[in-house]
């Protein structure tokens, strides 16, 4: 690995900046005395933790969206099935239900995601933002929170770990004709 050293002057403190071959820079400063091959070891682990924690997100996110979904759609886990998928709430739950699943895959994330974050906040105004303003107050904790980690997910993707990122890599290594 390539790595090209600049240093930095910002308010008295001194930068190194670390740029590796592919193009990711890195800073350090102060009184970090590391060298480039223990700093570059603490971003890598850096990398790796923020590419598992995002895929644990997503599958844990996806895993509690479908159980709604299943509540609504089947009756299981002590929910009541809708009479007719085609009603408002058996849309929810065909939403919730297929949606998780491709969340928890990682597939086609940001679409779903973005459709997703949608339905909750349509949720949130609809059916708890009129109990009350406070989320606490008009139990809308959950629908306000995975709006937003949907929200989330539609503008960061699914990450390394998912099936949309495996099909970008086919592609990227697939020859061009």
């Amino acid at each position: 690995m390539c790595w090209i050293r600049r240093c930095l002057r910002r308010r008295d403190v001194a930068f190194t900046c670390l740029a590796d071959a592919s193009g990711h820079t890195f800073c350090r400063g102060g009184m970090d005395n590391r060298t480039p091959e223990e700093f570059q070891v603490s971003t890598s682990f850096d990398t790796t933790a923020r590419s598992v924690t995002h895929a644990l997100l997503r599958v844990v996110t996806g895993l509690l969206f479908a159980q709604h979904g299943a509540q609504k759609l089947f009756g299981w886990l002590g929910g009541q099935q809708v009479e007719s998928w085609m009603s408002m709430m058996g849309v929810a739950g065909v939403l919730e239900f297929f949606g998780g699943i491709l969340i928890i895959l990682g597939l086609f994330t940001r679409p779903v995601a973005f459709i997703l974050s949608g339905e909750m906040a349509a949720a949130y105004f609809m059916a708890h933002l009129p109990r009350g303003f406070w989320p606490v107050v008009n139990q809308g904790e959950s629908a306000a929170l995975f709006c937003f980690i949907f929200l989330f997910f539609a503008a960061h993707g699914a990450g390394r770990w998912s099936l949309d990122e495996a099909i970008a890599r086919r592609r990227l290594a697939r020859p061009s004709p």
